[in-house]
């Protein structure tokens, strides 16, 4: 099957089709539902790599629109959905046929579907189901060919395919050169990071999303700014890929390992908040936990301290110890700071003012991890 980047060759037999030829070459037409679910069976990841989002479940209120339309009047079909735009590298018609433009087979290569994932997605689930709907229903398409085209038709086309759906800011990040870059750099190590939206936030050993890149390189940086902002708003810092926030974070210069090593610090964190929030029976305590989370973030990165991150040496086990340690000392400080600066402010609204917050960072001011306590620790491990 190969990698998810690999390109996808297709012989894809339109019918009804037509042609445009200036300034851009391009074919349209129909294409059989029951072709699209072999494509979606065979290369749905690859397919997508170009999409700012993949197939986001059959669950969703318009995919499952979609399932009931193939199902109930497939006939139809092709009027009641907006079709597929794939770009190819190449696009040259198979002389069977001849000039008859009732049915025509076109050899397409390096597709990428950039708009249209969720009817492609839709189509795939039905393939055992409504194999016989499938095979009567016809699905818009057009293939452009970027023979000639400039550089950057390819992101025009995607990104104004896209505007008429409900997209939000960050699938726009799939555009970005530096995620494709970090998520190429982090296979070599066998680590999954996925950028575009999908079925949920990847999570696992040795998987991330962006929401905890983002989150992570947020809370990592020197001033609470970006943490603030995470908590407020997340999706004002994917606002601009070529400006401050976003640019801040993802930039050429970002080290793909020690980004994944931000978010498993990250994740110390997050879980032993949650764990501070069941057992916390002090309501500001336990407030603090929830809703001061990326502060207490922030106040770890600063003060934390290790040679190691961003290197081949760095192992999260080894600085666990010294998180918890750290985790433990911003909860105390900020517990004692809020109550002398903002003993009467709703904490829920405080952490999402950077001037209180700013003002709370700086005088908890620098937290050392205690070596006694995490000696301690590590012996009771």
């Amino acid at each position: 099957m190969g990698g998810r980047g690999d390109p996808v060759d297709i012989a894809v037999q339109l019918f009804d089709w037509g042609q445009t030829k200036a300034p851009y070459q391009a074919f349209y037409g129909q294409v059989a539902a029951s072709d699209v679910a072999q494509w979606g069976a065979k290369w749905r990841h690859r397919i997508f790599s170009k999409n700012i989002r993949s197939f986001l479940g059959a669950n969703t209120a318009v995919n499952e629109g979609i399932a009931d339309s193939i199902r109930k009047t497939p006939n139809q079909f092709w009027y009641l959905n907006n079709g597929i735009t794939a770009l190819c590298s190449s696009i040259t018609k198979r002389a069977v046929g001849g000039n008859s433009r009732e049915a025509g087979t076109f050899e397409c290569q390096g597709v990428a579907i950039v708009n249209g994932a969720q009817t492609v997605g839709a189509i795939t689930e039905l393939s055992d189901s409504a194999a016989e709907q499938l095979a009567t229903a016809r699905v818009p398409i057009r293939i452009i060919s970027l023979e000639g085209c400039p550089p950057e038709f390819a992101n025009d086309v995607t990104r104004a395919t896209n505007t008429q759906n409900r997209v939000d800011s960050r699938n726009f990040v799939a555009l970005d050169p530096e995620q494709g870059r970090i998520r190429s750099e982090l296979l070599v190590d066998g680590i999954d990071y996925e950028y575009r939206q999908g079925e949920g936030e990847p999570n696992g050993e040795k998987r991330f999303g962006l929401v905890d890149a983002t989150v992570a390189l947020a809370c990592s940086t020197s001033s609470p700014d970006l943490s603030v902002q995470a908590k407020r708003e997340i999706s004002k810092l994917w606002e601009d890929l070529a400006r401050p926030p976003y640019k801040i974070m993802f930039n050429s210069g970002l080290s793909s390992l020690k980004l994944w090593h931000l978010v498993q610090i990250l994740r110390e964190v997050d879980d032993l908040l949650e764990l501070e929030r069941l057992m916390q029976d002090d309501a500001k305590a336990r407030s603090i936990a929830i809703n001061g989370n990326r502060l207490v973030a922030h106040i770890v990165f600063r003060n934390f301290v290790c040679d190691d991150l961003g290197t081949p040496k760095f192992e999260i086990s080894r600085h666990a110890a010294a998180i918890r340690n750290l985790t433990s000392q911003a909860c105390a400080r900020l517990y004692d700071v809020l109550g002398e600066l903002y003993g009467d402010s709703y904490l829920a609204h405080l952490f999402k003012n950077l001037s209180k917050c700013k003002d709370v960072v700086a005088h908890i001011g620098a937290i050392v991890a205690d070596a006694a306590a995490i000696a301690n620790a590590q012996a009771t491990d």
